[in-house]
Parts: structure tokens; C-alpha cells; sequence
């Protein structure tokens, strides 16, 4: 419905098509409401009509008139409950119905206050009161939201009715001039409260778009900020693990082994397993690296710690670089001979690199080092104790001749 300028501001709410398809949908509603009121009303007079004539109340009353005026009211009230659905959806009309619709409205409108208008010049014969066009105008005015420009048609058109009627159905000139002016006062009061239920309205409505707007933003902030969290914890989450690799050979790096050894205590402690140790070293790398630099240098470290990391099929087995050309390999076991398989194997897969290294001295190719160690978890245990007796294996694989493997067990 057509509504008039409560702001000045082009993007208000007020001046949207939602705005004239909500306050149409309000209007709509509140007048299926009215509808079935009057039809009960007037189903209440159509009797009482019925018996007062039967019984020859008073031969002034307009019995057949005032029966067809009931009758035409039912009717037009039935007509719009037939044509205005509780359902109706009036957000879901296309542009050219939703005129159809208004202009249907304001006929209703219209319809229901001039016939207010006749229904009073008629009562001037017996009761010479203007309550029905008082009433009718009054439901018009104040229970639905009409702009100025809504309730001109219908208003006017009812007044016009009633203001040059008045003088052929009251014949006392003062009863007419008393007509007049309590007319007069009435509209000015009417149309003052039809404004104030209006802007009311306008302002409610205003209120109600800009805190869905005002709440759409802040959800959408929400949704942002829960995806900038996001992002931000894999990054912290990416940041960790980084944290935790050896950056050359992309392998975890002595805080990443710190980790895993508060897990494995935390899962196997008690469990009368063995925790091994197996501490790495590549034989002669500094001859390597002095002699085929240092990119080769760290070519070599690179394909040495992917084969010693492959070598893991068990989640309680890990390995780090520990350092330099030196690294760690641990593991929880059933025994002892799982280890030492566990750490030939780890020789072994070095060896087949077949990584040329002239200047070794033990082999002509690149070759590892192994010392392991190892510790029943049925106690509290050491272990920097257990990675000194791994060093210490090292150490005497080192004085045997190198490429192979030495074991020390607590």
C-alpha cells in the first residue's frame, strides 16, 4: 500500500516494496479478523430486524432496507474471507497483483465506511444518531494502518456521502448543525489518532529492519571471525608442527621426540613392554661433506632420514634427527629381538642407497652406524639414561669397525 514519506532518508526502510507487501500483509490479516466480527454482528441484527417486524415494533423502522443493508454487509465480508486466504502470501505476489490486491483492499475500505454513511442518513428517520459512520470510521482509521494518501479515497468518499446527505434525512436544523460540528470534531480527533497508530507503526517497523540488519551484520561478523579462528588455528596448528620438524630433512626434530615420549609413557607405562632407543650416526660424513660439498652433504642426510623414517609400521615408533649427521630412532616392543631386527633393518635400507663415498674408509658407498639400547616400562624411567647407553652402543659400533650395529640393554 502506498504509504507516506515518515523519513526523508532514501534508504529507509519505509521506502521499500517489502515495506508496502508487510504492512499490506498486517492490514490483510487484521481485516479477515473484522470480518468475521461483522458477519457475527450482523447476523445478530439481520435477527433482531427479523423479530422487531414481525412484531410491528415501530412503523418507522426501515425493516426491508435495513435487512438488505445487513444482508450486503454479510455478503461483501463472506466475499473477502473467500478471496483473502489466512495463508496468503503476500511476500510472494508479483508487482501487478500486489496493485490488484491494494486497490482491492481500499475498495473493501471504502465499501465498509459508505455504508457506515447510508446506514446513519437511514438511522436519522428514527434515531437521528451518526454512530454507525463514527464507528466504521473509526475501525477504518485507527485499526489498520493507512497513510494519508490510503484513507483519502475511502474517507472522503464516506463524508461526502454523509455531509450532503445529512440535510434531505434530518429535517431539525439544529439536530444537523449539532451533526456537523460533532462530525468535524471527530474527524480532526480521528485523523489524529489514525497518524499516531500509523507513525507508530512506521516506527516500530523501522526498528524491527534495522535490528534484523544491525543482527545480520553481527552474525556475518561472527561467521568471519569463526573463520579467521579457524585459519588461525590450522596456521598455529601448521606453526606447531613446524615447530616440532627439522627443517632440512622434513622429519620431527627433538621437541617432536619430547612429545612422543609423554605419550608413549602416558599409553605403555605398566604394560611390561620395551622401550628401545636406537641412536644413528652416518659413518665419516664430515670426509663427505668436505669432499662433495655441502649441497651433496645435504642431499645424503635427506635420503638417509627418508629411509630410516619409511622404516616405521608401528604407531609407537618414531624418529627424529637428533642433531648434525646423528639421529634417533625409538620403538615399544614385546623384546628385545625386535629391536635389534627393527635396527639391522635401518643399516640395511641406508646401505641400499648405494650413495658413493670414496672417501669412507669402511665401505665405498655411504653407510650408517647403530647403537641400541632399551627399558622395560614397569617403572619410572630415564630416559636421557636410556638415549647415553644408545650413545654409548654408538660408540662401540664406531670402534668396531662401523656399519654395523651394537646393543646395550638396562
Amino acid at each position: 500500500m502506498h504509504h507516506q514519506k515518515c523519513r526523508e532518508d532514501e534508504n529507509s526502510p519505509l521506502k521499500t516494496e517489502r515495506f508496502q507487501r508487510d504492512v499490506l500483509a498486517v492490514n490483510l490479516q487484521r481485516g479477515r479478523i473484522i470480518a468475521i466480527l461483522v458477519i457475527a454482528f450482523e447476523v445478530i441484527l439481520c435477527s433482531a430486524d427479523v423479530i422487531a417486524r414481525q412484531m410491528q415494533v415501530d412503523s418507522r423502522f426501515y425493516y426491508k432496507q435495513y435487512l438488505l443493508m445487513y444482508t450486503l454487509m454479510i455478503l461483501v465480508n463472506v466475499l473477502y474471507l473467500s478471496l483473502v486466504p489466512k495463508s496468503l502470501e503476500v511476500s510472494q505476489l508479483s508487482a501487478s497483483r500486489l496493485r490488484w490486491v491494494q486497490r482491492g483492499f481500499l475498495g473493501y475500505i471504502t465499501f465498509i465506511l459508505c455504508w457506515g454513511s447510508v446506514l446513519t442518513l437511514m438511522d436519522q428517520r428514527l434515531y437521528g444518531q451518526v454512530l454507525a459512520f463514527l464507528l466504521n470510521l473509526a475501525i477504518g482509521a485507527v485499526i489498520f494502518y493507512l497513510d494519508y494518501k490510503s484513507i483519502l479515497i475511502p474517507g472522503g468518499a464516506a463524508m461526502l456521502i454523509l455531509f450532503i446527505g445529512l440535510p434531505f434525512y434530518q429535517s431539525s436544523r439544529d439536530i444537523l448543525l449539532g451533526h456537523y460540528v460533532n462530525l468535524g470534531i471527530f474527524l480532526v480527533v480521528i485523523g489524529f489518532a489514525s497518524r499516531v497508530v500509523y507513525r507508530n507503526y512506521c516506527t516500530s517497523y523501522e526498528s524491527t529492519i534495522l535490528l534484523q540488519k544491525s543482527k545480520g551484520r553481527l552474525e556475518e561478523e561472527i561467521a568471519r571471525n569463526r573463520e579467521i579462528n579457524r585459519q588461525l588455528e590450522i596456521a598455529n596448528n601448521q606453526l606447531r608442527q613446524l615447530t616440532l620438524m627439522d627443517e632440512l630433512t622434513g622429519i620431527p626434530n627433538r621437541r617432536g621426540f619430547r612429545n612422543y615420549i609423554d605419550r608413549i609413557i602416558t599409553t605403555c607405562m605398566g604394560k611390561n613392554l620395551l622401550l628401545s632407543v636406537m641412536m644413528i650416526d652416518v659413518d665419516h660424513y664430515k670426509q663427505y661433506n668436505d669432499h662433495y660439498g655441502h649441497e651433496e652433504g645435504d642431499k645424503a642426510l635427506i635420503a638417509v632420514a627418508n629411509q630410516i623414517f619409511t622404516t616405521i609400521r608401528d604407531p609407537l615408533e618414531f624418529a627424529v634427527r637428533w642433531g648434525g649427521e646423528e639421529f634417533l630412532f625409538t620403538g615399544v616392543y614385546e623384546n628385545w629381538a625386535r629391536a635389534e631386527q627393527t635396527a639391522e633393518e635401518i643399516r640395511k635400507r641406508v646401505n641400499d642407497l648405494n650413495i658413493p663415498h670414496a672417501f669412507s674408509g669402511v665401505e665405498p658407498y655411504l653407510t650408517i652406524s647403530v647403537g641400541v639400547s632399551g627399558k622395560r616400562l614397569d617403572g619410572e624411567i630415564d630416559i636421557g639414561c636410556v638415549i647415553a647407553m644408545a650413545d654409548q652402543a654408538l660408540y662401540e659400533a664406531k670402534n668396531s669397525g662401523r656399519n654395523c650395529v651394537r646393543e646395550k640393554l638396562i
